[in-house]
């Protein structure tokens, strides 16, 4: 991997007289723990949203690939304005953006075509929220330019909105329906945009050339790299679509899915945050312990019918899962941060959501066909062994690794 000279984060930025800057990645932390809250608390619901409105589950498949295919679309013009504009005011955007996707989606309950509409802001809304998030990520890092314990951290501002989102979500929508649960997550997600203009990271020097990202992604050698990133979209596709729907005709109560949900993601909230910096510790190579125990957990899935089982593996899957999201998260802002970062953050959203786009199509295709629970759960599992490639892409190889895990 080549090592390009970069841009590094600054701390000097203007600020109104009175108020005191939020160091580190607090402004980020704050920021994501209104986004999250907001999301969590319809996310989970989305598809039920879209099935309850359309009657069709191929429709839901169809929303998220062209959420995904616009994401494709405004990723290098967003890269642009980020540049022109600098990442708080992009990032802001981002949020009033997302604002407006989660109006259209009240919308669409009335006027079915607000749906799609809905479906274009929110992708809109990925790219303006996190391409100046990845960024300021990697900038902000001063210590060790290593990224486990500042993902972590992360990862928990993130459980913790979990923990409250689904059974918030869905205790609401059982009582009072969408609309104002709806309305609640569009003040959370306005309220998002605004830590980031109070704390200490500033953009400097950015660098962007739409033939340096071409040449880069083309480049031999880097297969392996962006396959698992392709991995990362099959699995979250398949468990962020498809095993919502198992919940809720498993279950059929909108409280029970967000329950179980929340209950699930109490169990690995300290878990991560000790994680985050054995990783630092030990080396990512941990990630392939996290996939062995993921590919049983989803293979194990489309098996149970009560409201408990589907807790209890879902609850396990909170716990290993933070095996591989917080290495693999990691290994990226550490490749990144070697890079010319803001052509590989876009290199990166370029990736995942064009893989995305083909990967919902290929799984409404799949439930078109009726095709079996248990073949579409084990795709999550192909998704989550792939994820391993990123350690092949950026360590010695397997065997060396492990020694070098075991001499630790």
């Amino acid at each position: 991997m080549n090592h390009y000279p970069e841009e590094n984060g600054g701390i000097s930025k203007r600020l109104p007289r009175g108020f005191q800057p939020l160091p580190g990645y607090s402004g980020l932390y704050l920021s994501t723990a209104f986004r999250s809250l907001g999301m969590d608390l319809i996310s989970l619901f989305i598809p039920l949203y879209i099935l309850n409105l359309t009657g069709n589950v191929f429709s839901i498949f169809l929303f998220y690939s062209l959420y995904h295919f616009i994401c494709v679309v405004t990723n290098y013009p967003t890269a642009v304005l980020t540049k022109r504009f600098g990442i708080d005011l992009v990032g802001f955007l981002g949020a009033m953006t997302r604002a407006v996707f989660i109006f259209f989606l009240i919308k669409a309950e009335s006027q079915i075509s607000f749906l799609w509409l809905a479906a274009i802001f929110w992708g809109t809304s990925v790219s303006l929220i996190w391409l100046p998030f990845h960024y300021s990520f990697t900038i902000a890092e001063q210590e060790d330019k290593k990224y486990g314990k500042e993902v972590s951290q992360y990862q928990i501002v993130s459980r913790i909105t979990g923990l409250i989102g689904p059974v918030t979500g869905g205790l609401v929508i059982s009582s009072l329906g969408f609309g104002p649960l709806f309305l609640f997550a569009i003040i959370l997600t306005i309220s998002s945009g605004i830590p980031l203009f109070f704390d200490t990271i500033k953009r400097k020097g950015m660098r962007l050339s739409l033939a340096k990202i071409t040449q880069h992604m083309t480049r031999r050698g880097k297969t392996k790299f962006w396959l698992s990133f392709v991995g990362g979209q099959l699995e979250g596709a398949v468990l962020g679509l498809v095993w919502p729907l198992f919940i809720y005709l498993v279950v059929k109560n909108y409280g029970t899915v967000g329950l179980i949900k929340s209950g699930a993601s109490i169990v690995s909230v300290i878990l991560v945050w000790f994680l985050g910096r054995w990783i630092d510790k030990k080396g990512k190579a941990i990630l392939r312990l996290g996939t062995m125990f993921n590919s049983f957990n989803v293979l194990l899935r489309p098996f149970l019918f009560s409201p408990f089982a589907l807790f209890l593996v879902d609850s396990a899957y909170g716990i290993t899962s933070d095996l591989v999201i917080t290495p693999f998260d990691s290994a990226f802002y550490e490749a990144a941060v070697k890079m010319r970062k803001l052509e590989f953050i876009v290199e990166r959203e370029f990736v995942i959501h064009s893989s995305a786009t083909l990967i919902c199509l290929f799984l409404g295709f799949l439930f078109t066909l009726k095709v079996d629970w248990f073949w579409i759960f084990a795709l999550a599992v192909v998704g989550i062994l792939m994820q391993n490639l990123i350690l092949n892409a950026e360590e010695p190889g397997y065997l060396n690794l492990l020694k070098r895990l075991l001499r630790r």
